[in-house]
């Protein structure tokens, strides 16, 4: 079983797979930036040709990571392609650069060589735009870059999570009040009481994707 978690940066992610994995001997699959360090020198986007090459980096980041699949084990991925596909959504709605197309046709291409991860449940982790920034300076040595701090590009990034969720009728967990560990056996009660595993298909996955990144309005 692969467990995916996406949403905004600092939301708590990370912590919540950590905890996950300590408690339950998981698998954790690191995100997309692990496996390029050092190859990307800046995330800013200022024109499409930025954006292609960056998400060309991250793209070959995902066909590295299925290599990190342990199928004794249930997977947690951090970060899937729905990270990418949120960021791209911003990009348009927030500064009006376009890679959509050009990115649902990597998607399908790579999608059809079993080179992306294709998690059985998904999980948009949210909190308050204010826990964000206050996470975020109190961790300026991961020198994220302020584009990712943007109240416009915060809220595109919610929309389109929270679009997918209904999609695929996954789990939103919200990291702002609540302590890592009582999220970790609160998301693992849900899984285990109802039916959201899912196995999806390639033409599923696209067809959603397709449907929520070429809307402007999204509901």
């Amino acid at each position: 079983m692969i467990i995916t978690f996406d949403g905004n940066v600092f939301v708590g992610k990370t912590s919540l797979i950590k905890e996950l994995a300590s408690l339950y001997d998981f698998n954790i699959i690191p995100e997309q930036g692990f496996f390029i360090k050092g190859e990307i020198s800046s995330h800013a986007v200022t024109a499409e040709k930025q954006a292609i090459f960056l998400q060309s980096k991250y793209l070959q980041a995902e066909n590295k990571r299925c290599l990190y699949i342990n199928t004794t084990k249930t997977n947690l991925l951090d970060r899937s392609f729905v990270s990418m596909a949120a960021h791209i959504f911003a990009l348009y709605l927030v500064n009006g650069i376009d890679i959509r197309d050009w990115f649902l046709n990597e998607i399908r291409r790579q999608t059809e060589l079993g080179q992306i991860i294709i998690p059985d449940i998904f999980c948009f982790i949210k909190c308050d735009h204010k826990i964000i920034k206050e996470r975020a300076d109190k961790n300026k040595d991961r020198d994220t870059d302020q584009v990712y701090f943007n109240e416009k590009y915060l809220d595109a990034i919610e929309i389109f999570n929270q679009a997918w969720i209904k999609r695929v009728n996954g789990v939103t967990l919200d990291t702002g009040v609540t302590l890592p560990v009582l999220l970790a056996e609160k998301l693992i009660k849900e899984i285990s009481s109802s039916a959201l595993q899912h196995r999806f298909s390639s033409s599923q996955i696209i067809g959603y994707l397709q449907e929520i990144l070429m809307q402007k309005n999204i509901k």
